[in-house]
Order: structure tokens, then sequence, then C-alpha cells
């Protein structure tokens, strides 16, 4: 947020229509219209001293406000319109506090994210928080620095602008002391602020109503208590209203918004209430209707905002955001399920079954790599799978006396996070309808098998939510399904999902190979095709034979190629799973197969699809000789 105090304050939206070329026009005219009246400041006759000095600071402070927007929106740019060190040197001190400076700074880093009211996507942004003065300062990067976590203690150069500091490759960032590990459990002392203006003494919300929501019966407390397994919690207080000494904000930047906070914190002392004894400080602000954004968060640090928003969904979300978490992404790799990363998006906010991807009154719980992240799942509750076999895993909902996650690695992919390698995995997890996840209506496809989510094991990365069954744009069939398997074809991983109930989900995995079953016997009659040969076009295993009941059964390669060919019922050629013409047999048959998704393995083409008939239970796809 910008200040209010003079002649001219625009809007965020209108910053952004404005081009960079009328910027620097309007930046431009505000420095010479500050040069102008300082001319006529210096040479005005002791009688008009005064008021040509009001004019020259009212003309500064108006300068500061657009400056720092353009900082915010632009730092490269701001730091081309700066004024030469002459005028800055005659300035008056009561016009010098409005102006840019060089300043040296060593504090701690504040990572800050936007979530906004709409679900577009907001730029993070960095304050410091001064050691000397306890001071906080926005920070405007022109390069993005790589620290990533609230806590990481720094020293830096920058121009200032009021409380607004702008840094680019010439102004260094140094590393003092890395970010100290925080604890995600234990009870989250909380103090909520509720904060109007003098201009809007508006009252929304009664201390009672937001006490109820934080540390309520149905509240951030429940949820966070039912989600950690009762490891973390959330006590504290709420403050009855404060009018902060300002006016509600006509634009919005960060750097109001730090003066907002200090003097909410000022004012929660004369109540009793001492920020310095909570570890978790909200800041719940009447409806600024000039920011965008509900709600901001600190990854890692200790403050949340809240911009007129007072269901627990937000709240909830916010805090992740202090406890260290990101967002919840769905990653959309088109009509496949995963696919080189080039080849994908990861949609922000659409992994609607956490509250870290959709905020809601009814929240869902946190998926399975964030319960992970927060440390709130035990060694015994996390396998990490390296060789092929069968696992089942309980619902994520309650603390389980086994597996509750796998962890497989997806070797071709990682992540350089802070200057650290982080690999990639596959969580694989299962949701029953307990609790919150009851209460927010889990859909029934979602209870009917295991999730699937990519996350590298950073606390701050954002999880990315797999659908399991792509291109249909229906969300919550993404999780698997009994008899239907999700598979990797760049890194030979398959996982078929064998069977399910209330108490846990079956997962079949297979590295390099997976296992074909089939079914083979005449349409006419009905009967099995006992003892037929059929040829597998595999070098390691050529071929098999049916079984008393005509089923057979054969392992292909992961993103490979296999045939099926039933002798003495012929059919020549069919080189798999592409299915071709020209059959020679005369009995009429069928076959099914199991265990090979087209859709998942990369391995229809359009005249098998064509020909596909409705498959029996168990089954991928069924086959029908004309």
């Amino acid at each position: 947020m910008r200040s209010t105090i003079g002649v001219m304050a625009f809007s965020l939206a209108i910053f952004v229509s404005i081009s960079f070329f009328s910027k620097v026009t309007i930046a431009e005219d505000y420095n010479t219209n500050l040069k102008s009246a300082l001319v006529t400041y210096q040479s005005a006759p002791v009688a008009d001293k005064t008021k040509a000095l009001i004019d020259l600071v009212s003309v500064t402070q108006a300068r500061a406000v657009y400056m720092k927007s353009i900082a915010e929106d632009n730092p490269g740019l701001f730091l081309s319109l700066l004024l030469d060190s002459a005028t800055l040197g005659t300035m008056p001190v009561e016009a010098k506090q409005f102006l840019e400076r060089e300043v040296a700074l060593k504090g701690t880093l504040r990572f800050v994210h936007y979530d906004t009211l709409d679900g577009s996507v907001f730029p993070d942004r960095y304050s410091l928080l001064n050691i000397v003065d306890k001071q906080e300062y926005a920070l405007a990067f022109v390069n993005k620095p790589t620290y990533s976590l609230s806590g990481t203690v720094v020293s830096l150069s920058g121009v200032a602008i009021e409380n607004m500091v702008v840094l680019d490759a010439s102004r260094t960032v140094t590393l003092v002391s890395p970010a100290l590990p925080f604890s995600t459990k234990g009870v989250q002392k909380t103090l909520v602020m509720l904060i109007n203006f003098k201009n809007n003494t508006n009252q929304p919300f009664t201390p009672a109503y937001i006490r109820e929501h934080f540390f309520g019966t149905r509240s951030v407390d429940a949820y966070y208590r039912e989600n950690s397994f009762n490891q973390t919690s959330f006590s504290g207080d709420v403050t009855t209203w404060i009018t902060v000494p300002y006016n509600m904000p006509t634009s919005c930047d960060s750097a109001l918004l730090s003066d907002f906070k200090q003097s909410a914190r000022n004012e929660a002392i004369k109540q009793g209430f001492n920020p310095d004894n909570y570890n978790r400080l909200a800041y719940l602000f009447i409806r600024m209707g000039a920011c965008i954004w509900g709600g901001t968060g600190q990854i890692g640090g200790p403050e949340s905002v809240y911009n007129g928003e007072g269901g627990i969904g937000v709240f909830i979300h916010e805090l992740g955001h202090n406890l260290g978490l990101h967002h919840a992404n769905f990653f959309d790799c088109g009509q496949l399920a995963i696919a080189p990363y080039s080849s994908c998006s990861s949609l922000e906010y659409r992994d609607y079954y956490d509250d870290m991807g959709s905020t809601s009154d009814f929240p869902f719980q946190f998926n399975g790599p964030h319960k992970f992240a927060l440390g709130w799942l035990a060694t015994s509750n996390t396998v990490t799978v390296t060789k092929a076999g069968t696992y089942t895993i309980a619902p994520l909902e309650k603390l389980a006396n086994g597996p509750q996650i796998l962890r497989i690695k997806k070797p071709d992919t990682y992540q350089i996070i802070d200057g650290k390698r982080y690999d990639d995995y596959y969580y694989f997890s299962y949701r029953q309808p307990i609790g919150f996840d009851a209460d927010a209506l889990l859909p029934p496809e979602m209870a009917a098998g295991a999730s699937v989510h990519i996350w590298s094991g950073y606390i701050a990365d954002k999880t990315q939510f797999i659908d399991t069954t792509p291109g249909d744009g229906i969300r919550p069939n993404s999780a698997l399904r009994d008899g239907a398997q999700f598979a990797d074809p760049i890194n030979k991983i398959a996982i078929k999902q064998l069977k399910h109930d209330a108490n846990g989900v079956t997962l079949q995995v297979f590295y390099n190979t997976v296992q074909v079953a089939g079914k083979a016997f005449n349409e006419t009659t009905g009967k099995p095709i006992v003892g037929a040969t059929i040829e597998t076009c595999q070098v390691a295993n050529p071929s098999t034979v049916t079984n008393s009941l005509g089923n057979f059964f054969f392992s292909v390669p992961i993103k490979g190629q296999f045939c099926v060919k039933i002798n003495p019922v012929s059919q020549p050629g069919l080189s798999g799973p592409f299915l071709t013409t020209g059959f020679e047999g005369r009995v009429k048959y069928e076959f099914q197969i199991a265990g090979w998704d087209c859709a998942v393995l990369h391995g229809c083409n359009s005249w098998q699809t064509t020909l596909d008939r409705p498959v029996d239970n168990g089954y991928n796809f069924k086959y029908r000789q004309p």
C-alpha cells in the first residue's frame, strides 16, 4: 500500500495499464516539478519561505508515492529515474526523508506470498527486518534472490525511498546465516489483531467471531490438530478493533503495509498484548479495495495478513505458508498423465483437495507430501520404494500403525533451490471421507483410489497433483481406480491399483517391465480357448500358453511393444498393442488384455480404439474379431 499524502495517488490497476514510456514521462515530470519547487524555495523571501517549503515537501511526498509504485513494479526503471546528487544535496531536511538515499542494512529476510481474490498469480515479495532499528523494509530486486524461506539473515546495500529498498546486481546481498530450522509442531501461540482506519472504522467481525474461527470447535486449531494427528495446534488471543492513524489506502504497496502493521503492534501493546510473546502474528484488516489480494503469508515466517477475509479456509492457508508450505498445484500434461516437464503446465491453486490449493469454509485436509513435509508422518508411515512389489497404504486422514505414503523416485527430474539439489519423487496417498475431508464432501472417485503427486522434498516447493485419467476435464476422477495404472514411460515405472476398501488401497509397483494378463475364448460358444499358444514378440519371453480358463500372462517392457498372436486360432501381425487388420482365422474369438493401459502406456492407435469393446471388470481393453 502507498501513502495517501500527496497530490497524486494512482491505483495499482492504473499503474499496470500505464505504458513504460508513460511511466518514464510521469516520473521525469515529477523530477522537473521537484527541482522547480526547490528553486522556488531557495529563492523565496523570508515571508514566503514557509509556504514554499510546504509546497516542496508536498511535491516530494507525491513523487515518493509514485516512485515506490515504480520500484515495486519495475525496480530497474526506478534506478534509472533517480535524482542527481547535486539536487539531493541541497534539499532541506524536511524534504529529504521522502527522497532516495543509499543504505546499508543487516537483518532477517521475510519471503511473503500474496494470495489473490480471483486466483490469479501475484508476484512474491521480500522484506527485511533491520537488526539496528527494528524497522521493516520492503525489498525490490532487479534480480530475484535465491533465498526462498523467511529467517535468512543477510547484509545488503541499496537505494531506499522511505521504507522501500531497491537492489540491482551492483548492490549485493551477502548471506550472514541461513534460515534456522523451525518447528512445525507444538503449540503455535497466535495474536490476531483486528485493524481498521481513521476514515473507515467499520468492524465487520466481532472479536468473539474471530476467536471462534481461530481457536474454537471448528477452527484453525481443530483443523491443524486433525491434520497433524495432534502434533500441531493453535492457541492465543484476539485484540479488540485497532484504528491505525492512517486513512484507508487508495492504492496498494508493501511498504505502507509495514507501517500499518507497526502501528497495530504498538496499539496491541496498549491493550495488554505484547507481540513478542507470540510466535504467530495475524493482521486482519477491513477490506482494502485497492488491494487485489485476499491474504498474505510469510513462507517460514511468523506473520500473516488478511484483507477483509474472515473464513477459516483463508486463515488455514496463510498459516500454512507460515509453517513453510507453498501451494498445492495441478500438473497438466494434456492428454497424458505425465510427460517431459517442457510439455506440461503447473496450474496454480488447482489441487482442489488441499487447502493450500483451494481455500473454502469447508477446507480439505493437506495432501500427502504436505503432511510429509511438515513432519507429521513417522518413518513407519512412509515407504520409499526401491524395488518392484505390492504395497498397501492406509487412509491419510487418521494416523495409522503402518504406511500411509509411498515415495517413488523420479530419476529424470530434480530442482535446484537455494543452491542445493532436491530430487523429485512421486507420492502416493489415499483419501477417505473422514473428519474435515468428510465435511468438505470428498468426491467418491477421490476416495476410490490412490492420489499421485510430484514433489521435490523442499518444504517451500509447490506440490504437483497428477490426473491419472487425463484429457477428460473431470478433476474428481484424478485418482487411480481398481485395475487402472499410472505409468512413467521415461523412467520405466508403472503403478497398478489392485484393490481398495475403507481401510486402505493396495498398489503394485513395476520397474522396467509390466505384467500383461489376457483371456482368449470363443465368442460363439463362450468357451475358453485352452492350450493355445500366445506369441508375444518378446525376446526374453516369446510365447506363453493359455490355461484351463483361457487365461495367459507375460511381461512386456514399460514403454515397449508386444503382440498377441493366438494359435491355432491365428491372427498374423498383431504388433502391440498397435493392432492391425488381416485376420485369417475362421472361428470368431475374443481376447482381453489387462495390465497394459493404452492411454497410460501410450500404445493405442485409432483403428484399435475404434474396435475396442466394453471390457469386463479388471481388463483395460477388449478386442473381438469382426
